[in-house]
């Protein structure tokens, strides 16, 4: 390419070149410094006149595209620049901090953990169930291949590369431009016929063979995965197959049909590959595990606060981020009970998948429990109680329904502070644990309603159930000993005061405290002692918080 911008080049007088991210047929992408926005960082797309397979319209129809849509699994365009001199069109949107799934593939030996792999698929089937239902014509992508897929910092598929997307003309015979990736494109986009939702089913089918085979391309064996790979899941290789049909007609039809399939088969997939983990090449990002009994059976754990402003929920997400980077996968439900808080601290809004439907409304309402769209955060099932509450109160047996739908290894149930509702008394006495969270403020844990949850929990410890405390906001008290020695069981793990400051940030910006690098990285051998007890052999390291040395 012959017009690549220069180290500090200054485009629109705003958006300083830091360094080229990459560069190709269709122009090139940088990283550029925000000049109005100290500290701020965006990827800049430079679109030539003449570069190959592209031209200036073809930039200005992919801004059209991008700009019109809202996803968390896309990108945001921030600007648009177009310089009549050089006649270079440049599209500066967010930066995603990660890797391509191409070169995760590759660094690993040309090999892909199942599950990741599947969870994956389940978020490229959402966006596309999104693309697909855009209004008034839907978005074809057509050029699904792993260098267009980025796997960010916390483990979420972020798609780029919106060149030749389309829209869907229904009643049309043909493309105007057959153009796709060989390899990964569906048939119709080179046989003069038209491509519409199909056409991107086949693809993820042809990326799903690609990094299932070992990085062979379907186009090329003509061979069903099943003879590729005998140590499928049939249902998976099955799936992938029907994807690969030539014939539009004989696939799935559309994406919300392949998201539902994927769905019923991850806990098949979790299951049989978490029994032969050591089996098998990880992520790096993921330390392989030791075997263990506890994932061949469900297991509830109850986590919930001495009284309300403890931290159970801050904890309890941290407690799920943890299970998932150790990859075992669980939901995390809150109980609908609560005061709902977890949907908005998940920022919801923009993270839940589209027509979001909450479970327990669903339940209140005797609703098709098929119709109950699924939240998955990669190993992480996120089941939020309604932010509108319930119009009546919730009963041991919607507890038994609540459960059914989820057939994780583990079961997270928050209960915040209601540890004396009858129906939560039920679900104690389903726990294989039970976790309570305290912290350093006095004047709490004194109150008449603390000592019976206490005597409660206690009762359930009595009948056979693990009960573990966690000291939260442990800080450099004078009287730390005191306040330890002080409650009614010794805490297994105690776990530090976090930054206001970086908690609030985290929260404006919508993500988790958990996935604030700053913030999580301190807070990960706090909870060694608790994993190692509620899954024996999963704490990541030998750290242990000795209670009696601080």
């Amino acid at each position: 390419m012959s017009s690549l911008l220069k180290l500090g080049e200054l485009i629109a007088g705003r958006y300083k070149v830091n360094r080229l991210l990459g560069q190709g047929g269709m122009g090139a992408v940088y990283l550029v410094d925000d000049e109005k926005l100290p500290g701020k960082q965006w990827a800049m797309k430079q679109a030539l006149p003449y570069s190959a397979g592209g031209s200036i319209t073809d930039a200005r129809k992919e801004a059209r595209v991008m700009m019109g849509l809202s996803h968390p699994q896309l990108p945001s365009i921030v600007d648009l620049i177009e310089e009549v001199e050089s006649g270079s069109i440049f599209l500066v949107m967010d930066y995603i901090q990660g890797k391509s799934l191409e070169a995760i593939f590759q660094e690993n030996g040309k090999r892909l953990d199942i599950t990741h792999l599947v969870q994956y698929t389940i978020q490229l089937g959402n966006l596309f169930v999104y693309l697909h239902s855009r209004r008034p014509t839907p978005i074809i992508y057509r050029d699904l291949k792993p260098d267009n897929v980025l796997i960010d910092e916390r483990n979420q598929v972020r798609l780029i590369d919106f060149g030749i997307a389309r829209s869907y003309t229904a009643g049309k015979l043909s493309d105007t431009v057959p153009i796709g990736t060989i390899g990964f494109a569906a048939p119709e986009q080179f046989d003069s016929a038209q491509s519409d939702r199909r056409t991107d089913l086949f693809t993820l089918g042809a990326l799903m063979y690609y990094l299932l085979s070992g990085g062979k391309y379907y186009y090329a064996t003509r061979q069903p995965l099943s003879s590729m790979r005998g140590d499928l899941p049939g249902q998976l290789a099955d799936l992938v197959d029907r994807l690969l049909r030539t014939n539009p007609d004989e696939r799935y039809q559309t994406a919300e049909q392949v998201v539902e399939a994927l769905t019923v088969l991850l806990p098949i997939v979790v299951n049989k590959y978490a029994q032969n983990i050591n089996d098998r090449a990880e992520l790096p990002m993921h330390p392989v595990l030791p075997e263990t009994d506890t994932l061949q059976k469900p297991s509830i754990i109850l986590i919930g606060g001495l009284y309300p402003g403890a931290g159970a929920t801050m904890i309890g997400t941290y407690l799920a981020r943890e299970l998932n980077r150790r990859r075992v996968a669980h939901a995390y439900i809150e109980y609908p009970g609560n005061p709902p808080d977890l949907y908005r601290l998940l920022y919801g809004e923009k993270h839940a998948p589209r027509h979001y439907r909450f479970c327990d409304d669903l339940i209140v309402h005797n609703a098709d429990p098929g119709k109950y769209r699924r939240w998955f955060d990669g190993l992480t099932e996120w089941v939020p109680g309604s932010p509108d509450g319930l119009p009546r109160p919730w009963e041991s047996e919607d507890n038994k329904k609540l459960l059914s739908l989820f057939e994780s290894p583990v079961k997270i149930v928050d209960v915040a502070s209601l540890w004396c509702e009858d129906s939560v008394r039920d679900l104690c006495r389903q726990a294989a644990a039970i976790i309570a969270v305290t912290d350093t403020n006095p004047s709490k844990m004194y109150r008449p309603q603390v000592t019976r949850t206490i005597e409660t929990l206690l009762e359930q410890q009595s009948l056979g159930t693990p009960l573990y405390l966690i000291a939260n906001r442990d800080i450099a008290l004078k009287g730390r000993k005191q306040w330890l020695s002080s409650l009614f069981i010794p805490p297994i793990c105690c776990f530090p005061e976090l930054d206001a400051a970086q908690v609030v940030h985290s929260q404006w910006q919508g993500k988790l405290c958990a996935d604030d690098r700053d913030i999580g990285a301190a807070t990960r051998a706090s909870l060694d002692p608790l994993l190692q007890a509620i899954l024996p052999g999963f704490a990541e390291s030998a750290t242990r918080v000795n209670l009696q040395q601080k």
